[in-house]
């Protein structure tokens, strides 16, 4: 028991080393995500070969790689890749979800890297029967497609929210049916948004006319498009428990359908998928929109009023006196002609309080300009 332990604990320092920057790492967690790597693995591990777990956990770590380095692929150059055998188990249904590389070898995309995993919408990931049956959530979740399915066009990977252009859709016609191969009728797109309650919409996966869209995933990115869109608009007035993802109207750091990308489409249950989403690159979060700063308002100085503030009437001439002409007078007869008028000592106090001589100790150059 402790090997098995010993060796499970080892499989998902791989997968973390491998994903640490991967998008379906951020989403569904090491220990979901390490189970759906697990489960892929074994469609391609050959019966054949040892069934003791550290071969199977040396076979994984070789799929990783071509030759020694990571597989390039054109359209999704930041893909972390899983070689895809043609000649593995259930490889028919898997193979349209499967992309070249460089050298032309077949490799499922199990999960992404970005250098901005803020930007990633952290959805909750849905699980059946969490609470009530965990027995009965594992059989179910064994039950389900593990590969996720990529939104790639001509352009690379992902399709703006408030875009229908599928023109270039890789996989469009592939029909997403059970993992048994049966048809879909109806799908549910489930969405945990952060700060909101659970919510989800069903999707009819056969059009009226029997149009070739039926069935297909062009279909099933079309719908969930849509939902997602609807998603938003019913939330738009509800108030969210995380303002930091709140959906709304433009402006003001909310998140309208014109911010974001449906990178892809992960199934979750039989019959149930959620969105992968993230938002444009340049986008602003409402909380980190700094709060405008309060004007800087000018204290008012009321003019200076002598006789109001201190009650002391302005010299004045006699009465009858003429009024010199000051522009004619010196410096020395300015001053004798005012020499009489004196302040008394409360005056002179609050003068020399408003208006103190220059102290001595300023440097002869230096300026009160501004004061």
């Amino acid at each position: 028991m402790e090997s098995n332990n010993l060796l499970h604990s080892t499989f998902q320092t791989l997968v973390e080393t491998k994903h640490a920057h991967g998008i379906l790492y951020h989403i569904l967690g090491l220990g979901e995500l390490s189970r759906r790597i697990s489960a892929i693995a074994a469609q391609h591990y050959n019966r054949d070969s040892p069934q003791a777990p550290a071969f199977f956990h040396a076979f994984v770590q070789s799929y990783y790689l071509e030759g020694d380095h990571k597989p390039r692929i054109p359209l999704v150059h930041n893909a972390i890749a899983f070689y895809a055998q043609s000649t593995a188990p259930q490889a028919s249904s898997q193979v349209a979800h499967t992309y070249s590389s460089d050298s032309g070898q077949r490799w499922h995309i199990i999960d992404v890297e970005t250098n901005d995993l803020s930007l990633i919408v952290p959805l909750r990931v849905y699980v059946p029967y969490r609470s009530c049956a965990p027995g009965r959530s594992a059989l179910v979740l064994d039950n389900i497609r593990p590969l996720p399915f990529w939104i790639v066009r001509s352009g690379g990977l992902g399709v703006p929210l408030a875009s229908n252009d599928l023109v270039s859709l890789r996989n469009q016609d592939w029909r997403f049916t059970n993992i048994d191969g049966r048809m879909r009728s109806t799908v549910m797109v489930k969405i945990e948004w952060p700060g909101y309650p659970r919510w989800q919409s069903q999707i009819r996966m056969r059009l009226n006319n029997l149009s070739g869209e039926s069935y297909t995933f062009k279909r099933l990115v079309r719908q969930v498009l849509a939902k997602i869109r609807k998603f938003i608009a019913e939330h738009m007035n509800v108030v969210s428990e995380e303002p930091h993802w709140a959906v709304g109207e433009a402006g003001g750091g909310r998140i309208t359908a014109h911010d974001l990308v449906l990178l892809g489409i992960i199934e979750v249950s039989r019959g149930a998928v959620m969105p992968i989403l993230k938002l444009r690159d340049d986008f602003v979060f409402a909380d980190s929109i700094p709060t405008p700063a309060a004007p800087i308002t000018t204290t008012m100085v009321p003019p200076f009023d002598p006789q109001g503030a201190f009650n002391n009437p302005i010299p004045a001439f006699p009465s009858g006196a003429d009024v010199p002409d000051i522009d004619g007078l010196d410096q020395l007869a300015y001053a004798d002609l005012f020499g009489d008028v004196s302040l008394d000592s409360e005056m002179q106090a609050l003068l020399d309080h408003y208006f103190p001589l220059p102290d001595a100790g300023l440097a002869t150059n230096a300026s009160f300009e501004g004061y």
